[in-house]
């Protein structure tokens, strides 16, 4: 069993030995990769619906109001912890 694997490992090694004398196919396949890609980039593109948009734009405003509202509470939120703590300084003293 292991004679008939080693001969085929050996056998292996050879083809890879082989195919590293090989010389580099000299094929350009950059022009063809790059329309493919600027093809697919403009389908991308033509494909966004107009509904997209504009719910995009609908949840941004929706986040810029639910920052503006709760960032003036982000000032008190470190007197909520002063207020927690002070009955304990008061112990500790």
């Amino acid at each position: 069993m292991k004679r008939a694997f080693m001969k085929k490992w050996e056998e292996f090694e050879a083809l890879a030995a082989m195919a590293r004398r090989e010389p580099v196919p000299a094929v350009d396949v950059r022009a063809a990769v790059l329309r493919s890609l600027s093809r697919r980039s403009e389908v991308a593109v033509a494909a966004i619906d107009p509904l997209v948009i504009v719910c995009a734009a609908v949840s941004v405003a929706a986040a810029a109001v639910a920052i503006a509202l709760v960032l003036p509470g982000c000032d008190t939120a470190g007197d909520t912890l002063v207020t927690c703590l002070n009955p304990l300084t008061l112990v500790l003293q």
